[in-house]
């Protein structure tokens, strides 16, 4: 049987299947041998599946790459209001996820997220490692092999099953909330663009904001100037968010997607409305999950 034979959410369920296994492998084998130099396994276990997973996917499947994963050029000055808004993105999450972050604290021990540099060498790698790498990665898989293998049933249901799928390969519970939000503005803006480009320059502003904050905060903010950093912080991240939000309607109302293309419509919708690919996704994200309310 080949790949072509397949329906569109089989092919969805083997590439996540595939993903999730290989993300698996990557991450013990990152703890089992603990490299000396930070933000570099970030980089692997995101390249490592993604790749693998988009290069046997094209392979077997042999589609136009450009016009499969949206690879229509932007200009420059809209490649720099995306990662402006990607930012304000940033500020929003953060504060979404205050709330969400004390009532998770109840429950369970907060999870570390991505470390602090300690150094302008280490905050320069962990732009490429933790900011350029993951974004790009998730973008070409999310935004590219499954949403649009689920356009296939609708514009509508690919939005919500490709933000769903890209919230629980995240694996984390605390930011399951924020990454669902991420997935939906992610793919809105590749639906209403018709470019991945943006996508992937939003997602990296996000990345690179919060890595950049930790950086500031950590290392360059004397501890006397902590709380004063604090409070303009805040205020800063309040501003920004009401920005992305009032500016992404603002997108909406004025942008529509493009007429449909020969792939939309071709399917009929999963049985029940859904994809089995997401509920391996859900078993897999209950199950790594777990362990956190048992420790």
């Amino acid at each position: 049987m080949s790949v072509n034979s397949l329906t569109p959410h089989r092919r969805v369920c083997l590439s996540l299947l595939l993903f999730v296994i290989l993300l698996t492998v990557c991450g013990a084998l990152a703890r089992l041998f603990a490299l000396p130099v930070p933000y570099v396994d970030i980089a692997l276990c995101s390249l490592l599946p993604a790749g693998s997973v988009l290069a046997l996917y094209v392979w077997r499947k042999k589609p136009d790459v450009k016009a499969f994963f949206r690879l229509t050029p932007v200009s420059l000055r809209e490649a720099a209001l995306w990662f402006f808004f990607g930012i304000c993105a940033n500020c929003a999450g953060a504060l979404i996820n205050v709330p969400l972050n004390l009532f998770w604290s109840y429950f369970i021990d907060t999870a570390p997220g991505v470390p602090a540099p300690q150094s302008f060498g280490e905050y320069l790698l962990g732009i490429l490692c933790a900011a350029a790498v993951p974004a790009l990665c998730e973008e070409l898989l999310c935004r590219g092999l499954v949403l649009r293998e689920y356009e296939r049933y609708g514009r509508r249901f690919a939005i919500i099953a490709s933000a769903a799928a890209f919230a629980l390969l995240h694996n984390s519970m605390q930011n399951l909330v924020f990454t669902l939000l991420l997935g939906l503005v992610l793919a809105l803006i590749v639906t209403r663009t018709g470019s991945v480009y943006p996508a992937m320059i939003f997602h990296f502003a996000v990345n690179f904001f919060s890595l950049t904050m930790s950086y500031v905060s950590q290392s360059l903010i004397a501890p006397h100037m902590q709380p004063a950093f604090s409070l303009a912080l805040n205020l800063l991240y309040l501003c920004m968010a009401l920005t992305f939000v009032f500016s992404f309607l603002l997108f909406l109302k004025n942008t529509h997607p493009p007429q449909a293309s020969d792939i939309d419509g071709e399917s009929a919708r999963p049985k029940l409305g859904f994809s089995v690919s997401l509920i391996l996704l859900i078993c897999w994200f209950v199950f790594s999950q777990v362990r956190l309310f048992l420790t």
